[in-house]
């Protein structure tokens, strides 16, 4: 671990000696296992979301034993949590972020692991130990990842046994952060390509509609364009679903049609 890592809060000075450790012969694995996960959610066809849950669950199960994991982003007041295997740390998050305080925006602020041995009585964040006892949480260690689009972004872990994140599961956290932030972006990235095939495709169905009114009413393509935009507002319908009703019947809907008249598919 790099002497950049803050630490400290631990009751009569204590310095994180004792509790489970991740054995140095299993820093590799971690990082060789987080990279195999990598590469098979980059192949499977799961929303982000999905794989987000699945990279913090192997993430946590290669940690000391009951660790809890979540993703972060932080885009200047504003944290929100990607993903978590426990609900407690989106709840104390959600505490950082009114309180203004806490290690998840240390770490952002200086872009260095922030490590905690017992959050209930660390003199750091006030405000926020005072309200630890309610997450059940005791140690936590908040790791800066690579940013997604800009937005600083940290894999937040926590342990409610005191001083769970010893030196060597730091260390191990810190080696498999490269890992794990590639393993996000790429999620993030296969997810805005999955939006941008959805608007075009939505984009094109509305496309052929526009023409199939241009071609039954004898309309510009502004003109028919104007028909559709004024049949999705008078039936409170999305534009894609009205384009959908003239495609599949070669009409326009009625505002009380709920669909019940479209033929069947298939």
């Amino acid at each position: 671990m790099t002497d950049s890592v803050t630490t400290g809060g631990g009751p009569d000075g204590f310095d994180g000696s004792v509790g489970p450790t991740v054995p140095m012969e299993d820093r590799s694995s971690l990082r060789a296992g987080v990279s195999a996960l990598a590469a098979e959610l980059g192949a499977k066809r799961s929303d982000a979301a999905s794989g987000l849950r699945q990279l913090l669950q192997w993430v946590s199960a290669d940690l000391p034993e009951g660790t809890g994991a979540a993703l972060v982003q932080c885009a200047g007041h504003s944290m929100r949590t990607l993903a978590s295997t426990t609900p407690a740390l989106p709840h104390l998050v959600r505490a950082q972020q009114e309180l203004r305080q806490g290690p998840v925006r240390e770490a952002t602020a200086t872009g260095v692991p922030v490590a905690v041995d017992d959050l209930t009585v660390d003199p750091r964040w006030p405000a926020v130990r005072e309200a630890a006892p309610t997450f059940g949480v005791r140690a936590l260690l908040v790791q800066p990842l690579a940013p997604t689009r800009g937005v600083p972004t940290m894999l937040l872990l926590s342990a409610a046994a005191v001083g769970t994140f010893t030196g060597p599961v730091r260390s191990a956290v810190e080696l498999a952060a490269g890992t794990v932030s590639l393993a996000v972006v790429a999620l993030d990235q296969r997810d805005q390509v999955r939006h941008l095939t959805l608007a075009l495709d939505s984009n094109r169905q509305i496309g052929a509609a526009v023409g199939v009114v241009m071609t039954r009413r004898r309309l510009t393509y502004d003109q028919a364009f104007e028909v559709l935009l004024r049949a999705s507002r008078d039936g409170n319908r999305k534009l894609r679903d009205v384009a959908d009703w003239v495609l599949t019947t070669g009409t326009l809907p009625e505002p009380e049609d709920d669909g019940s008249r479209l033929p069947p598919t298939g």
